[in-house]
């Protein structure tokens, strides 16, 4: 588990790096009491996948907190519904949504979006209709660079990282 903090300036830094055997809502709560024990007062926005675990134990730990779906995973989510053929298409088309300037625009993009497409492919834009106003909470954040807050992109690389550099040693001493 990886939280990374971004304060108002934008200044960014890994607040944690734990091992947990699983994602239930009582590890990500115990990950959740360690930061507030290392220092961290609030969160404002927790960006995830839409884990259930973590949601729960979110709103319990940090109460008053909004969580944001990360876009990348929610469209993924959106696009196995799609045929392959029409992938290109209609991602290109789909991530004008998220590159809205506000809130209202992106709404309105999406029911442009929404109608285009509900005939031809009715599972994925259900998906996106049932996920999208989760997928939008950074624009309740306009201080801070949407780009920085609208996904996971960020943690995904340092997983990669810390993977590329364990799978060359052969045995950790503890």
């Amino acid at each position: 588990m990886i939280a990374y903090g971004i304060n108002r300036e934008g200044k960014r830094d890994i607040l944690a790096i734990e091992s947990m055997y699983d994602e239930t809502e009582e590890s990500w709560r115990e990950f959740f009491r360690e930061l507030k024990r290392r220092g961290v007062r609030k969160i404002r926005l927790c960006i995830s996948d839409a884990h259930l675990g973590l949601q729960k134990a979110l709103k319990s730990e940090w109460i008053g907190s909004s969580w944001q779906r990360c876009k990348v995973h929610f469209m993924r989510n959106i696009m196995a519904r799609v045929p392959h053929r029409e992938k290109k298409r209609f991602a290109e088309k789909m991530k004008q949504i998220w590159l809205q300037p506000d809130k209202e625009s992106a709404l309105k993009m999406a029911e442009i979006f929404s109608k285009e497409y509900e005939k031809s492919f009715p599972q994925a834009i259900r998906c996106l209709e049932e996920g999208l106003k989760d997928s939008l909470q950074f624009y309740e954040f306009p201080e801070i660079d949407k780009r920085k807050i609208s996904s996971t992109n960020v943690v995904e690389r340092i997983i990669r990282e810390i993977r590329r550099r364990s799978r060359v040693i052969g045995v950790f001493p503890s």
